[in-house]
């Protein structure tokens, strides 16, 4: 955990050094935000190691770790997909003044359905690309002026902290209980 806060303030301060001034919003730094990707980090902390736990032998967990990453992103943006489909598409226009005026909404012949989309968003709660994605998303809403007002407008991030806490909590007594099960040599 130390290692990866270490990281992103290097990461900040290098991009300072090579870029200058970037302007970021203050979205980035406030606590509630700050504590979202601590949980996100916590997470995938707490399924490597479980995995680590899992296996007897290094090379493996590492393999498993890393295509188990793979696996959850893979997961994470099919149903991330589903779960930001449109039940309808919208026909817009913009004018010179950029203000956008929809014209015509049609029905999406590829809309999966409201059963399945209320499922994948569920699904997506727990998963903690997903959880990350939805943040950044919201992040990139808010403008610098926006900030005194600032409410989360995005259902998904009002569970993200609960679904975090749940994964992490029954991911580690999991692996907790596998792991005094296991005949250590």
């Amino acid at each position: 955990m130390a290692c990866e806060l270490i990281y992103v303030i290097l990461v900040i301060l290098m991009s300072f050094v090579i870029f200058g001034n970037i302007p970021l919003s203050a979205i980035y730094f406030t606590p509630k935000t700050i504590l979202y990707i601590l949980l996100i980090i916590i997470e995938y902390c707490s399924i490597f190691n479980f995995v680590s736990m899992i296996c007897s032998e290094i090379t493996a967990s590492m393999i498993i770790n890393i295509l188990s990453f793979f696996i959850i992103f893979s997961i994470g943006a099919y149903l991330g997909g589903i779960a930001n489909s449109s039940k309808y598409i919208n026909g817009t226009y913009t004018d010179e003044n950029n203000i956008t005026t929809i014209v015509n909404q049609e029905i999406n012949p590829n809309y999966p359905g409201d059963e399945k989309v209320k499922m994948a968003k569920i699904i997506c709660l727990f998963i903690p690309e997903e959880q990350a994605g939805s943040l950044m998303d919201e992040a990139s809403r808010v403008k610098l002026n926006q900030i005194e007002d600032l409410e989360i407008k995005n259902e998904f991030l009002r569970y993200t902290p609960i679904c975090a806490i749940v994964l992490i909590g029954f991911v580690n007594i999991t692996g907790v209980y596998v792991f005094g099960k296991k005949d250590l040599k």
